[in-house]
């Protein structure tokens, strides 16, 4: 099988969702031909994680004057038999659109948690409301066969009968690469990510100079990249102020990206993550894998949903989030025991994520999009198509010249086998776009 996978920023950084599309690529290449697609821009051109020598690597230089027609012809020109897209924002529009009006089924995976992709990544980004970024979020993913989520609450985000009968929820893959039941004692707390303002560091930073106050030998280790925009280094000089000021210079330290994350794992004791949004964190399923604690915050589905309070790890209140978290890593910087029973248990949660069982769930969906495709459209589908043409031709520089009036008339009339008059449907979706207008 002909295998196309997309996913925009894997060249740009080591993310999450970038780590779990590099995952499923080189899984997939053992049995079948897989071409990896992703943006790229000035000296960002490689995948920021390692693919199998058999996955051949498609970028896209979107900023270049007629790439879009190029890149669409690179698709094509690789007969897909099922396309995967990797997103978690309004870019997803530029994306999916262009296989708009082929018969190739597409898999969407949304990245992260719905509400943070509705708000921040797309009505923010696009300054539009809230409510006209879900109409066309669902304008989009109704073209696919499929949608997966990371976690099951995640489903609810979709309305519509047909949207929701092709939504899929499962977790991401990680292997658990530890069986001790005893760990050593490092006296290391370690964070993933912190150096961004979505992370929401500072309450940890500032609960953690409370317990060096007493526990001077432990360090908080938060590894990183650097944002080396004017706004990513104005945020950092602000955190090490922040240190400066609490006299932690010898007990934090920013790290960079490392090659092996899991080695940081096991020489840590704690593992805190303070974001207020996520989608299915990999930090906590990697130090679930790898026997760590988490402390996190309650009512974070992509956190909230993998640690069970005071079983295999803490979630302490949003509310007076510093005394939560300073409570927290008090009581688990104190007691020994404690934190191995959390190990332990976090250790044997972690099958969860067992890779056999999340990529037979992959194949199981590639099976499920690619047989859906000779289904006929129902009523639903065949409007949310017309619709998402119109949204497409408006928001696409070049969507126009990509699609073929006239043979798309002919194939939709030859899968609906009815003679429906296209033009008038066409106008109806133009005048009710927005429900709200």
């Amino acid at each position: 099988m002909n295998i196309f996978i997309f996913c925009g920023p894997l060249a740009f950084g080591k993310g999450g969702m970038e780590k779990v599309a590099a995952g499923l690529a080189n899984f997939l290449s053992k049995n079948n031909n897989v071409t990896v697609g992703f943006f790229c821009r000035e000296n960002q051109v490689v995948p920021a994680y390692q693919l199998d020598k058999r996955v051949i690597q498609a970028p896209w230089s979107f900023r270049e004057v007629g790439s879009r027609r190029a890149y669409s012809k690179r698709v094509f020109d690789s007969n897909p038999h099922v396309f995967i897209y990797f997103g978690a924002s309004s870019q997803s529009i530029q994306v999916v659109s262009l296989l708009y009006g082929s018969d190739i089924p597409l898999i969407i995976h949304e990245g992260s948690n719905p509400d943070r992709v509705i708000t921040t990544n797309w009505a923010d980004v696009r300054k539009i409301s809230r409510y006209e970024a879900a109409w066309e979020r669902e304008l989009v993913y109704s073209q696919a066969a499929a949608v997966r989520f990371t976690m099951p609450e995640y489903l609810k985000s979709l309305s519509g009968s047909s949207l929701k009968s092709k939504a899929f929820a499962f977790p991401n893959a990680f292997n658990s690469l530890t069986k001790e039941n005893k760990r050593s004692k490092f006296n290391r707390i370690i964070n993933i990510g912190g150096l961004k303002p979505n992370k929401n560091i500072k309450p940890l930073i500032i609960a953690f100079s409370h317990v060096v106050e007493k526990y001077p030998e432990w360090e908080l280790h938060v590894f990183s990249t650097r944002n080396k925009s004017p706004a990513g280094e104005f945020y950092i000089s602000e955190l090490e102020s922040l240190i400066n000021s609490l006299c932690l210079k010898k007990n934090v330290f920013f790290r960079e990206e490392v090659e092996d994350i899991n080695a940081e794992f096991i020489n840590s004791d704690i593992h805190v993550i303070t974001s207020l949004s996520e989608g299915l964190s990999n930090a906590v399923a990697e130090a679930m894998t790898n026997g760590v604690p988490t402390v996190g915050i309650e009512n974070v589905p992509g956190v909230s949903g993998l640690i069970k309070n005071k079983v295999n790890g803490f979630l302490v209140s949003r509310k007076n989030l510093e005394l939560s978290l300073i409570e927290a890593l008090f009581t688990l910087v104190s007691d020994d025991r404690l934190r191995s029973k959390l190990s332990d248990q976090a250790r044997k949660d972690s099958n969860v994520f067992n890779p056999d069982k999340i990529y037979n769930n992959w194949l199981e969906l590639i099976d499920f999009s690619v047989a859906k495709k000779n289904n006929k459209y129902d009523e639903s589908e065949f409007h949310y198509s017309h619709m998402a043409k119109v949204f497409y031709c408006s928001e696409v520089k070049g969507f126009e010249d990509q699609v073929d009036s006239q043979s798309y008339h002919q194939s939709i009339k030859k899968i609906l086998n009815t003679d429906c008059d296209l033009n008038k449907v066409e106008k109806h979706a133009k005048i009710h776009r927005w429900l709200n207008e």
